[in-house]
């Protein structure tokens, strides 16, 4: 009886849903902007290199041998990490272009200083902790923009503000009186955080398509045993 040729594991219930491209990814981060329609494009050209790749893994040519075989997906399971690397980075580098452009803008508009931002800072340094920050959120949800002004625009100590509360300051200020840039810069970041995803399971899943060292052990048996049968057809073993 002859022998099962030895085969590679099937990797295709192990794709993970960043290497697929279902039409969720549209509707999930929308297609009305071109710098996310080009990540969504990258990620396409990733998934269906991945498919080339487990295709190839399954479907042996036959008149390749074992060692040949091998070594064709060892190879291209490589140049598919590569690619996928270098898809991934270009669409990052232009959501990132945005989201930096975006902060910038942010910062500028919440950190131009009031006229009276001085004496503003000073009355809140004459404020207990609690009335401070009850009166700095309070003037952030009605939008008053000198007292944001005077916040943001200047060292927290100068207001009698630690450090740490900046941030959370600036990030409520900057939804309350920009939701629409807010609004953009999150959603091209969860473009971003998406694309890192896809880099990620792309050098996972290329490790594991390139065969390891038992697949390895299994197929050269297979040319063993092949190239025995060559001798023995041939009269020379």
């Amino acid at each position: 009886m002859k022998a099962a040729k030895p085969a590679l594991p099937d990797l295709t219930k192990e794709i993970p849903a960043a290497l697929q491209v279902p039409d969720s990814w549209a509707e999930s981060f929308g297609n009305d902007d071109p710098d996310i329609n080009f990540a969504l494009g990258k990620q396409k050209r990733v998934a269906e290199a991945f498919d080339g790749l487990l295709n190839m893994r399954s479907n042996r040519n036959p008149h390749s041998t074992a060692a040949a075989h091998l070594q064709e997906i060892d190879k291209h399971a490589k140049r598919v990490a590569e690619q996928s690397q270098k898809h991934v980075e270009e669409a990052r580098g232009k959501l990132s272009e945005r989201i930096v452009a975006l902060d910038s803008k942010l910062t500028d508009e919440l950190g131009k200083d009031d006229p009276h931002g001085a004496e503003t800072r000073q009355a809140l340094r004459e404020m207990d902790a609690a009335e401070r920050t009850a009166y700095v959120r309070q003037a952030i949800s009605s939008g008053n923009r000198r007292v944001i002004s005077a916040v943001l625009s200047a060292p927290a100590v100068v207001s009698g503000l630690q450090d740490k509360d900046l941030p959370a300051f600036r990030a409520y200020a900057a939804k309350q009186l920009f939701p629409e840039v807010v609004a953009e810069r999150e959603k091209l970041e969860k473009a971003d955080t998406f694309l890192h995803e896809v880099g990620q399971h792309a050098l996972a899943l290329a490790a594991k398509a390139a065969p390891n060292e038992e697949q390895r052990q299994a197929f050269q048996a297979e040319q063993a045993q092949h190239e025995a049968n060559l001798l023995k057809l041939s009269g020379l073993d």
